[in-house]
């Protein structure tokens, strides 16, 4: 496996309100190989690959901001958005396992989301508002592992999908003697 990353994190102060920006690049490459040794004779057999066997090539782009916005002393607003873009691509050996394809392709993009409101009526009670939604794009283990266990065998998937998930919490908190804190929370 080699792994590349660049990021750049951005904070700009806006008077008491804070926004904060960045980027982020990824580059994946993994190779697979399994065999097996007979250390009494030194001969040794292939195995079954857990990932693709002709090699994975994955590239991810993101860029978010979030803004915390001091609307008023008792009101607080977080909001962020996000964008993901992923470009993969594995490629099978058929004489591993037979698949209906040799190749899985994805170059796909999600947005994500966030809200918050939190409202401080009175020293040490908070009331908390989040909606957000997130994405799992499918990455090489979601897709393209090959597994054997408990007589149970996982093949690759090339109509996996991205996964959407949406969220809403309310929460309440009250904090006693500056020390001791009870929260609830509805999700």
């Amino acid at each position: 496996l080699h792994d590349y990353s660049i990021n750049f994190d951005l904070v700009k102060l806006i008077g008491v309100n804070r926004l904060t920006y960045g980027i982020e690049t990824t580059y994946n490459i993994l190779n697979s190989s399994t065999f097996f040794e007979n250390i009494e004779t030194n001969e040794i057999y292939g195995g079954l690959n857990r990932y693709p066997t002709d090699g994975t090539t994955m590239n991810t782009f993101s860029a978010y901001a979030t803004f915390k916005w001091l609307t008023t002393p008792r009101f607080i607003v977080n909001a962020g958005v996000r964008y993901d873009f992923l470009m993969s691509k594995s490629q099978f050996d058929s004489s591993q396992i037979h698949l209906d394809f040799n190749e899985i392709k994805y170059q796909i993009g999600s947005p994500s989301a966030s809200l918050c409101i939190d409202y401080l009526p009175f020293s040490g009670f908070q009331a908390s508002f989040l909606g957000s939604t997130s994405t799992h794009l499918p990455i090489v283990d979601d897709y393209g592992k090959i597994m054997v266990k408990d007589f149970i065998v996982m093949v690759p998937n090339n109509q996996l999908l991205p996964e959407r998930s949406y969220k809403v919490e309310l929460g309440l908190s009250q904090t006693f003697f500056e020390s001791f804190r009870i929260k609830a929370s509805v999700f």
